[in-house]
């Protein structure tokens, strides 16, 4: 987002009705498939659907915030090893699929799934339990749409089925009889569009409620209600109760068990906006430089590292500012060489936090990052690198070009045996950037 205020007292207006936003409404917890003690097959708690055509249109956004509450790699109650992926939103019945978004179960990424299932993309992306996250799929005139999380685009576009006309919108289900592609934990704040929306827009208005009269506001589900009967109706906020949604379990071959539907505290929205962060190769080190506006009851900033974008770990700390207008760098001395992942983890005063959009730097190495010793050298050279995160190449070479020596460097510190050289000055380069001069002796 990339609002600036100029008067204090209209900051401080707007950044309440912000930091009110979902604070004191409800989301709905979807338990995923419950054990039947009936003898029969799982029974699913809680799922909302809704019938109809109305959600074929070519261009709009679907967009929610979800908190996914499954333990990694067994979301389910019956044969982990056969767990299929939860689903989040979806256009589908037995009939086909005209496009879903799924969660891998063991919290890897995200994929958009399109074309009656013909289609997929899919695309790493660190989730963590029990924290929110906002997902949107946006589709564009070309019949594709693509995933965006926490307003930025994750996948590539995906084309969707456009012969699968009809379909039901579906919520945290796809259309499994055994209860595999069910999602557990939290979703709010559904919102269906069938307009094009920008992504300064969905980024300025996810952490927010909106008019429910907002033009191109199809459906809006708020999930605020307090539950009464057994499976009560999710009314749709526009007021067109042709897309109400129906909450309800789902039964195969069992009796019908009774488990009213589940509210939970809803998603408080982020405490601040990222405005922009960017990641680049500066000399020996990486720069991370990311502005934020309107933050509110914020703590601090996690720089976070990663050489495979799996496994991160924590190389900073900045406090933040909470102005109405931040810019916060970072300098990384001991990037690795090869592919560097960064994010940041924004942290709240009350310990909450989020994550913002990951970062790729290839950082090649210079001559000022290498240690080449001794030097004048007799028999072994040793190379002394940064933490290396992949192979690199070396090669020793005469003054007039010939290559005399070449090979493979997997580790930092790497030995060479130079005896057979004759005297002279040699040129040593790696990974084929930095190049340094030895003396044989």
């Amino acid at each position: 987002m990339n609002r600036k205020f100029t008067k204090l007292t209209l900051f401080i207006f707007v950044s309440m009705l912000l930091f009110m936003g979902k604070a004191s409404g409800q989301a709905y917890y979807f338990t995923g498939p419950v054990k039947n003690t009936n003898g029969g097959a799982n029974v699913v708690s809680g799922y909302v659907t809704n019938n109809g055509g109305a959600f074929d249109f070519a261009e709009g956004v679907v967009e929610g915030w979800i908190k996914p509450d499954f333990d990694s790699g067994n979301p389910y109650v019956d044969d982990p090893s056969n767990a299929e992926n939860p689903f989040i939103f979806s256009v589908m019945d037995w009939g086909g699929l005209r496009w879903g978004i799924a969660m891998s179960p063991d919290y890897w990424g995200i994929g958009a799934i399109g074309q009656n299932w013909g289609a997929q993309d899919w695309k790493p992306y660190s989730f963590q339990k029990g924290q929110w996250y906002h997902i949107a799929a946006v589709f564009t005139a070309d019949n594709k749409f693509r995933v965006y999380i926490n307003g930025q685009p994750i996948t590539d576009p995906v084309s969707v089925g456009t012969d699968q006309t009809g379909k039901p919108f579906k919520i945290g289900i796809s259309n499994s009889w055994e209860g595999k592609n069910l999602f557990k934990g939290a979703i709010d704040e559904v919102r269906v569009w069938n307009v094009a929306r920008t992504q300064t827009e969905i980024q300025t208005n996810m952490n927010t409620t909106v008019s429910t009269s907002s033009t191109g506001l199809l459906a809006y589900y708020k999930f605020d209600q307090v539950a009464s009967g057994t499976f009560p109706n999710l009314p749709n906020a526009t007021g067109n109760t042709a897309l109400d949604g129906n909450i309800g379990p789902w039964v195969s071959n069992a009796s019908a068990v009774n488990n009213a539907p589940t509210w939970i505290a809803g998603n408080t929205v982020l405490p601040l906006d990222f405005v922009s962060f960017k990641a680049v190769k500066y000399n020996n080190a990486i720069l991370l430089n990311w502005q934020t506006a309107n933050e509110v009851n914020t703590s601090h900033f996690n720089v976070l590292h990663s050489t495979n974008g799996t496994n991160w770990a924590a190389v900073g700390k900045i406090d933040t500012k909470g102005l109405v207008s931040n810019s916060y760098n970072y300098k990384h001395i001991g990037a690795a060489v090869g592919n560097n992942y960064y994010k940041l983890q924004q942290v709240d005063a009350n310990g909450d936090f989020t994550f913002s959009e990951i970062k790729i730097v290839d950082f090649a190495l210079s001559a000022a990052a290498v240690m080449v010793y001794p030097n004048p050298v007799t028999e072994t050279l040793n190379m002394q690198l940064p933490y290396v995160a992949k192979a690199v190449n070396y090669a020793i070479y005469s003054t007039n070009g010939q290559k005399l020596k070449e090979g493979i460097i997997n580790s930092s510190y790497h030995a060479v045996d130079v005896s057979t050289l004759t005297k002279g000055v040699y040129l040593v380069k790696i990974d084929g950037e930095a190049s340094v001069k030895i003396i044989k002796k």
